[in-house]
């Protein structure tokens, strides 16, 4: 089990991402906007929310927090992507974990005119609060010794 990649989306803008995955450059935009899609969809067509959804090659694990009560669309979504084997349950706990922590550090923030570098920085408390999952098996087995 391994996350490639992690991300903040606020109202389909990216306000934080990170890749694990040297190899593999995403454009975070069209990312955010993908993911902000499709968790919209499922709040209109079956007012329900996505909690994680699979492809050929990855699994990918969303949970969503309404930042505004009664302002639709004021949606915060915090995801993950990684390989097939990636545990719903575990990742889930994360994002948990990195939800509270940004809504701590960010406390009422209001985004009238978006620039994520005001949010670059919590780049590292993805690595803290993830953990080893971001790290290939091999590697993880490397640090043991």
């Amino acid at each position: 089990m391994t996350v490639y990649e992690m991300g903040i989306i606020y109202s389909g803008v990216p306000l934080v991402y990170k890749s694990y995955d040297e190899g593999k450059r995403f454009d975070p935009v069209l990312r955010s906007g993908f993911i902000t899609a499709l968790n919209t969809f499922a709040s209109e067509a079956f007012s329900d929310e996505i909690e994680a959804f699979s492809m050929k090659k990855y699994n990918v694990v969303l949970l969503s927090h309404q930042v505004s009560q009664g302002e639709p669309g004021k949606i915060l979504i915090i995801y993950a992507i990684g390989d097939k084997k990636l545990n719903k349950k575990v990742v889930t706990k994360a994002l948990k974990s990195v939800l509270n922590a940004f809504l701590t550090k960010y406390v009422g923030f209001e985004l009238t005119s978006i620039d994520n570098r005001d949010f670059e920085e919590f780049e590292t408390e993805f690595d803290k609060l993830m953990g080893d999952i971001t790290k290939d098996p091999r590697d993880r087995l490397r640090s043991v010794f």
